[in-house]
């Protein structure tokens, strides 16, 4: 009666419990028409052994086609839902710019559909605005709406406010920074020049900005007095050297041809605009002004007129525009050329080119000095070859734990052989899936390297087993394979399932590891091809020896019946166990993602407000002389450095200032020295106090290689919001102060760090009009002492040079200008102090908007504290004073996105342990195994508790993929024993007893052979220190320790699980009837 109530358990179908008997034992499995059809072609494929040798060289040779083809990089491809909007708007404030510029375009694109949020910062000539739009959107349609709303809004732009509309993605980011240096200045102009050209040319090279050397442009120069001299009023000038343009005029016939129209008015040459005639001698006292504010007049003529041509009153020359800032590297000045790759175009081929050109550059210049300040190419290369190197060494260790319990040379070779051929086909269906090899792909393939011999040990296990009781080659595949088919199905399944629900969440997380889970699936898919082809098709060449001892099996039987008979009590002890590694692990901190050593440090420093960038580069030549002299203390082998305006597109998106300056420290590799790139962060950060005392300089060092930082801010950041600025400065100092005794924060900063003192000319509209004096004539009066007066372009030597007029003035003052003479309508000359007052003003260098609304942020790095820890504290004191709770605040940075990360994966969790519960149910056809099974995914999470207290370990994405790697895992074993201990009951007849310790037993070597295989093949991973291995390594840890125990739970509380649930619902069953 018992073995019938069992079998209506479990099979939850009535029909089948009432129909079993002694004599139909066979009829009962549910899949027994798929297991002999697995017999069938197992057995089949065993008796082809030419046939799979074959298959194995196709694989070997479409693996090696599809290894030369995939691109190499860093990080995959992933598609960044961002656009920016770039607009100069050189002279103005950063008020002026979020008057004009910014809000007019935010307005304009917050119409855009599907933006997710949009922030801007308004500073100094610059208006950057940042779209970003939601994860999935098609970026190139949402660039073109974006453009198209921009455009049709620029027409309230002011005039020379050109927008630059561009994506944001990684081919933003330079693929290669050179440095040239020369013997004078004039041959670095040449050399730097030359260099831009030959690299540019490169195939795969998009744009490559140019730091250090200055712009040119044609500048006109009036010297002081000529146009009194000459008596020719300067609007006259203005107005006859505006700048020209060609219009098109429609068409002409003539002679039975017909030909375009266009009127041009441009200057051809310098020579042409010199000998420009520019007026008449006297022509001030010659005009009427009448009474248009326009600038209308009329002349009374004289009977000689006699010309004045701009080169008499003015120098026109060919000059280098001043730049505010020094670019060096290595202590020596320099020109720095940073290469922008293309979008889609692989790194490292980029890179490998550039090289390539630049050495052929340099043996045509002999002259010139080339450094290679970064080559992204170089950490990306050794990052995957560190990864391949810990995949091979993972893979002999598997071999030789295999060895070890199989003691079996031709056994071993199989399965050892199966590891190159999955990983081959991986290869190929990572080709056709348009995949690279980076540190996410590689490190899901070197993941894979214990988990994919599984099958196959499994597969050869079982048919071993055959072998030693004497069955033939193909009965022993046909039976033992079969036997095992729709467990290692399911298992391969249950592993699969855990990385589907990537399809169906977002994020940067999970843009990252969708990648790392692409290439583990591929590699288990090819074990599962591998494991019913290659290991059947070669098992003849295994030789069977006599029967294996079963030394490990009696002890672990006796073990497991010392368990049975204290179900209760044993039960009592794992979950006291499961709850102390539960609560344990809940108490762990979080943190977003583990920080990367990229052979880099970064030194930004900061001086006080309005430093001229010949002091602050004076404070980057002391810190970079400190830092080369001690360059073998610190492992660095080259320094670059910057201070002020450097010039370029880099420059403009960072927004530098001429108080600021920036070292970057490339290092040596972090294999060849003992320390990480952060503890020389801070023993540097601590050397250059003094330093930093002495120029009263703030400082802020930078080693994350991901770049992180730039991308989402630094670890904490709090954003508020604020419409009025000084309110919202006293907010920003208060909350400041309120965290800056936070334990573990450090790097701080505010949007209202930066600030400079500026001069603010006010013009009085009705003293100006009452003087005869239209306020625009003050401003045209001004312009030519300052920033120029633009007049056009000319082309030479096919580069379109920019043509500014300008005053001569030894040295402007506030003095001097309020002496400037504006010509009046009515009179005299007014001098601007007449109609104006001149004050110095403070104002932010940047004004930051979100969602159109003026924002302030506090940001923080944390150390030596796990994020989340410092982040509830945070939180904790802001609520606590009541002026600040009342604003507006909110909370982003990298903690933002640790949260957001943590929830998803959260949701893929579940929806992993659902579509694994249908597959093991489906396996089964039951709904009660898959709950049996289910018991050793929390079980293993006392192994991932345990590894992280050991190792200190805090808790962050890298491990929470690996506990989803490692609920997929656990199953497996549990299925495969299941499937056993149902074979011995159901089939064979067993007692329940007895199957559960016979079908455990049998199941315990390969149980322990896998996972052994798994865990040992990712020890080098464990304790990888090559380049990028930060991210795999917390993976590999968490797997172990997750795998490690999780085998001890299946081995030893499964059994007890399934006895009990047996013998709970017998006794519901027997109620029933």
């Amino acid at each position: 009666m018992s073995n019938s109530l069992s079998i209506w358990l479990f099979t939850d179908s009535p029909n089948s419990s009432m129909c079993y008997t002694s004599h139909n034992r066979q009829s009962f499995h549910p899949f027994l028409g798929a297991r002999r059809m697995w017999n069938r072609l197992l057995s089949s494929v065993s008796k082809r052994p030419v046939a799979v040798i074959l298959l194995m060289g196709i694989a070997v040779f479409l693996g090696v086609l599809a290894w030369q083809e995939l691109p190499v990089d860093l990080l995959p491809m992933m598609d960044v839902p961002f656009v920016v909007v770039l607009t100069p708007y050189i002279g103005a404030g950063p008020e002026e710019v979020e008057a004009k510029i910014t809000n007019t375009l935010e307005g304009a694109i917050m119409m855009v559909s599907g933006i997710k949020e949009i922030t801007s910062r308004s500073m100094d000539g610059f208006s950057v605005i940042e779209i970003e739009f939601d994860m999935g959107t098609d970026m190139a349609h949402a660039l073109l709406k974006v453009r198209e709303s921009v455009d049709a809004f620029s027409g309230g732009l002011p005039k020379g406010a050109h927008p630059m509309i561009f994506e944001l993605n990684p081919a933003l980011l330079p693929v290669y920074i050179l440095g040239v240096s020369a013997p004078s200045f004039e041959e670095l102009l040449q050399l730097s020049d030359d260099l831009r050209i030959a690299v540019s040319q490169v195939e795969g090279v998009a744009n490559v900005d140019r730091m250090g050397v200055p712009d040119r442009e044609i500048r006109v120069e009036i010297e002081e007095g000529k146009l009194k001299e000459y008596d020719i009023p300067f609007d006259v000038l203005r107005m006859l050297l505006e700048p020209g343009v060609r219009y098109p005029f429609g068409r002409l016939e003539e002679e039975g041809r017909y030909y375009t129209l266009s009127v041009d008015t441009n200057f051809k040459s310098i020579d042409e605009l010199a000998r420009t005639i520019i007026g008449f001698r006297g022509m001030g006292s010659l005009m009427n002004t009448g009474a248009t504010l326009q600038g209308g007049f009329t002349l009374d003529l004289p009977d000689m007129l006699i010309p004045v041509r701009l080169n008499q009153i003015a120098s026109v020359s060919i000059v280098d525009v001043p730049l505010r800032g020094t670019v060096r590297v290595n202590g020596e000045d320099a020109s720095v050329l940073v290469v922008f790759r293309q979008g889609g175009a692989n790194t490292v081929d980029v890179a490998r080119g550039i090289r390539q050109a630049v050495k052929h550059w340099e043996e045509l210049h002999p002259n010139a000095t080339v450094y290679t300040i970064t080559d992204t190419s170089i950490f990306t290369e050794s990052a995957i070859s560190g990864l391949f190197r810990n995949l091979l060494m993972g893979a002999i260790v598997a071999t030789i734990v295999i060895f070890i319990f199989l003691r079996n040379l031709g056994a071993t070779l199989i399965i050892a052989a199966s590891i190159p051929l999955s990983l081959t086909m991986a290869l190929v269906f990572m080709f056709f899936s348009r995949l690279g090899l980076d540190l996410m792909t590689v490190g899901g393939l070197t993941m894979g390297v214990g988990m994919l011999v599984d099958n196959s040990i499994v597969v050869l296990e079982a048919i071993y087993r055959y072998l030693e009781r004497g069955k033939s080659v193909p009965e022993a595949a046909g039976m033992g394979g079969g036997e095992v088919a729709g467990a290692i199905i399911a298992s391969t399944a249950t592993t699969l399932a855990m990385f589907v629900p990537f399809a169906f969440i977002t994020g940067f997380a999970a843009q990252i590891f969708k990648f790392f889970a692409l290439s583990l699936a591929f590699t288990l898919a090819g074990s599962l091809l591998v494991a019913f082809t290659i290991i059947p098709g070669l098992m003849r060449f295994v030789k069977c020896r006599k029967k294996r001892s079963v030394k490990t099996g009696i002890w672990y039987s006796k073990a497991l019946q010392f368990l049975l008979k204290r179900r209760l009590a044993t039960v009592a002890i794992f979950l006291l166990v499961f709850a102390i590694g539960l609560i344990g692990l809940m108490l762990k901190g979080l943190d977003f993602m583990p920080k990367i050593d990229s052979n880099m440090i970064t030194v930004n420093l900061t001086l006080p407000e309005n430093t001229p960038y010949h002091v602050t580069a004076g404070a980057i030549a002391e810190a970079e002389h400190y830092l080369l002299e001690n360059k073998d203390s610190y492992h660095i082998t080259q320094i670059y450095s910057t201070s002020g305006q450097t010039g370029g597109i880099i420059s403009a998106l960072l927004g530098g200032a001429e108080n600021m300056g920036s070292i970057q420290l490339s290092l040596v590799p972090a294999t060849n020295r003992l320390k990480t790139s952060e503890q020389l962060a801070a023993e540097i950060h601590d050397s250059l106090v003094p330093l930093l005392d002495k120029w009263d300089a703030g400082i802020d060092l930078s080693y994350d290689g991901l770049g992180l930082e730039a991308l989402f801010g630094k670890d904490i950041v709090i954003t508020l919001y604020e419409q009025d600025l000084e309110k919202l400065e006293n907010i920003t100092e208060r909350v400041l102060s309120i965290i800056s005794d936070v334990k573990g924060l450090q790097d701080f900063s505010t949007s209202f760090d930066q600030k400079h003192l500026a001069y603010q000319v006010t013009i009085d509209r009705s003293r100006a009009l009452l003087s005869g004096v239209y306020f625009m004539q003050a401003l045209g009066a001004l312009q030519p002492y300052t920033i120029g007066l633009d007049v056009g372009n000319i082309f030479v030597d096919g580069v379109a040079l920019p043509i500014k007029v300008y005053q001569s003035v030894e040295e402007l003052t506030s003095e001097k200008i309020e002496r400037l003479e504006i010509p009046s309508m009515i009179g005299d000359d007014v001098y601007m102090g007449m109609i104006s007052s001149i004050e110095v003003v403070e104002s932010p260098m940047t004004i930051f908007h979100r969602s159109g609304q003026r924002i302030s942020r506090v940001q923080a790095n944390v150390a030596d504290r796990p994020l989340s820890d410092a982040e509830r504290e945070v939180m904790k004191l802001l609520e606590q004073d009541e002026e600040i709770a009342s604003v507006r605040k909110v909370i982003g940075g990298q903690a933002h996105l640790m949260h957001e990360a943590f929830d998803q994966f959260l949701v893929a969790l579940i929806i992993g342990i659902v579509l694994m519960y249908l597959i093991i149910g489906a396996q089964f056809e039951s709904f009660v195994y898959p709950l049996i099974i289910f018991f050793t995914i929390p079980m293993s999470l006392v192994g991932v508790t345990l590894v992280t207290y050991i190792l200190r370990l805090d808790v962050d994405i890298s491990a929470l993929i690996g506990m989803l790697t490692v609920a997929g895992l656990t199953v497996n074993n549990g299925i495969v024993m299941v499937t056993n201990i149902n074979h011995l009951r159901f089939k064979r007849g067993l007692p329940k007893r007895q199957a559960i310790i016979e079908g455990a037993e049998i199941r315990s070597r390969p149980i322990i052979m896998t996972t052994l295989t798994t865990a040992m093949a990712l020890i080098p991973m464990a304790f990888s220190r090559a380049e990028g291995s930060e991210i795999n390594r917390t993976l590999a840890i968490m797997i172990i320790g997750g795998l490690a125990v999780g085998m001890l739970f299946t081995l030893f509380f499964m059994p007890i699980i399934y006895d009990l649930v047996d013998r709970l619902s017998i006794k519901n069953t027997t109620k029933k009837e």
